[in-house]
Parts: structure tokens; C-alpha cells; sequence
């Protein structure tokens, strides 16, 4: 068994997730992932 710590964007960079487009698909906008993201966890292998 074992803990684990992981952080996403530890910079917060504006890195690109996706588009968001209009209604014609004539415009869009840029997405960006969230900036720090932390998850904690444990694992078990049997």
C-alpha cells in the first residue's frame, strides 16, 4: 500500500483545454485548464 500527492499546473500556466464555439461555429474561444489542481490518493496491490 502506498500514499500519493500529485499536482497538476503547478505554475499556473494558461494551458489549453479546448474551444468554446458560438452557435455558426464562426468564433471561439479559448478554454484553459484549472489553475493548481491537487489530488491525494492511496494504492493497494495485491
Amino acid at each position: 500500500m502506498g500514499a500519493y500527492l500529485e499536482v497538476q499546473n503547478l505554475l499556473g500556466t494558461k494551458n489549453a483545454a479546448g474551444y468554446d464555439y458560438n452557435a455558426d461555429y464562426s468564433e471561439r474561444e479559448l478554454e484553459t485548464q484549472t489553475e493548481g489542481f491537487v489530488s491525494v490518493g492511496f494504492k493497494a496491490t495485491f
